[in-house]
């Protein structure tokens, strides 16, 4: 919810805007919620507008993955010199789609348009070959020497160190924001685990406590395996194990609705799903936090083995 009141002098006396809250979806139903933290911007072309963070919840109760988001909502002014936030058929209202005069040239009809169903290669590397780009993070401070990365910045090897998603700052591990609902990543492994504590593949990771894993390991049973574990604060579960012969494997995650799906490529290029849950269980209202769901690759090992994570895709539905 957004309140403005207005004054000639900072110490006041201030008078209130007679048609507060200038923004707000309280009861309202909207994909966009929690909208608040405003500020009032003007073009160098003179038209303005009001930026501000909101969420987008799924399901109910409600759970949000992708953190606060910024948006962008059009500001008119009334003859008393109030502001008018968005519409001025539905004022005090945004929407996912809204007409306003950006600054700068006019985009053109392709970039206006909806796109969907896009497939975005990320590279890596940033400017410097051997080092991320912008927009990677890692969990606290990855040493150099645990990450390598090819000429194109298209691949990287990661050396697993003992220290896991769920324990020490520090684990091996690169990832990138989900900043779509309908999104998911597909990455190409090469493996080769020796023990059942050697592991590498995606993460959907919210923090140390809350993530839903699919990786490569070995294990007594099946040998070199495919396995789900989800972790949700002190409950941890995993599946069957899937037993793969090829050296390489495409590992794949993706949010639809309101669940994350988790699991792998076959040997005849068919995405086989190993695993659905509740995509709740990573928001903010469970999970805690404020900046959203990280997709991620990893590797983690008793015996510093190496994982090449190749074609790092994020795919989504951008609406």
């Amino acid at each position: 919810m957004v309140t403005i009141a207005r004054s000639d002098d900072i110490s006041g006396p201030w008078e209130k805007c007679p048609h507060n809250p200038i923004l707000s979806h309280r009861s309202l139903q909207s994909p966009i919620q929690g909208i608040g933290h405003s500020d009032l911007v003007e073009t160098p072309e003179g038209h303005w507008f009001m930026v501000c963070h909101g969420i987008r919840p799924l399901g109910y109760p409600y759970g949000h993955v992708l953190g606060r988001e910024t948006c962008l909502v059009p500001v008119t002014w009334s003859e008393n010199g109030w502001p008018i936030v968005g519409k001025p058929s539905s004022p005090g209202r945004l929407f996912l789609e809204m007409d306003g005069e950006l600054p700068g040239s006019p985009p053109s009809l392709s970039q206006l348009s909806i796109k969907r169903d896009v497939s975005q290669l990320e590279v890596f590397t940033g400017p410097a070959s051997n080092i991320l780009g912008p927009q990677w993070m890692t969990l606290g401070h990855l040493a150099p020497q645990l990450a390598k990365f090819n000429s194109d910045g298209t691949a990287v090897t990661l050396t697993g160190t003992s220290k896991t998603l769920s324990g020490s700052i520090g684990a091996s591990f690169i990832g990138r924001r989900q900043q779509h609902i309908e999104s998911g990543v597909l990455v190409t492994l090469k493996f080769d685990p020796k023990t059942q504590l050697d592991e590498a593949g995606i993460s959907i990771f919210a923090n140390p406590l809350y993530h839903y894993d699919v990786f490569l390991t070995k294990r007594a049973e099946s040998g070199r395996s495919i396995v789900v574990r989800r972790t949700v604060d002190d409950f941890v579960v995993g599946t069957t194990a899937v037993g793969v012969v090829a050296e390489s494997v495409g590992l794949w995650v993706r949010l639809r609705e309101e669940s994350y799906l988790l699991g792998y490529v076959d040997e005849k290029g068919v995405e086989v799903e190993l695993c659905k849950s509740k995509s709740r269980f990573l928001s903010t209202e469970v999970a805690g936090g404020f900046t959203g769901v990280i997709y991620g690759v990893y590797a983690q090992s008793s015996q510093e083995e190496i994982a090449e994570f190749k074609d790092f895709t994020y795919q989504f539905t951008e609406i």
